[in-house]
């Protein structure tokens, strides 16, 4: 299982848009790395195999704050709602799903948090 004091956020499907025969295709891809943590040998792992999974499905406009909502929720976890001002303090991205200004997207496809909460 991934060390959650180390790892962010995993992309496990990558997708972009590119020009074929004149027409706008979204290309979608599975993400393997050589190094590092994948879908399978997370879902697979022995302290997570026979667990139940959530699936968190944000969809909405370019800058629309899809990244800040998921961090949101992993401060949420985080705090494991021992106090009711879980949301006081900064929402940092050093540790949750990144985000940047700018046309080029940071966080399309499908990402999972490698944390059990």
């Amino acid at each position: 299982m991934a060390n959650p004091e180390t790892s962010g956020a995993i992309q496990v499907l990558s997708s972009r848009d590119e020009f074929v025969s004149g027409e706008l295709k979204r290309k979608i891809k599975i993400v393997q790395k050589k190094r590092g943590f994948t879908l399978e040998n997370i879902l697979c792992s022995k302290d997570v195999k026979d667990l139940q999974i959530l699936v968190f499905s944000i969809v909405g406009k370019t800058r629309g704050g899809k990244s800040l909502l998921l961090n949101l929720m992993i401060k949420y976890l985080e705090s494991k709602s021992e106090t009711e001002d879980w949301l006081s303090g900064t929402i940092s991205h050093e540790h949750g799903f990144t985000w940047k200004g700018g046309l080029d997207s940071v966080t399309r496809g499908i990402w999972i948090w490698p944390k059990i909460y």
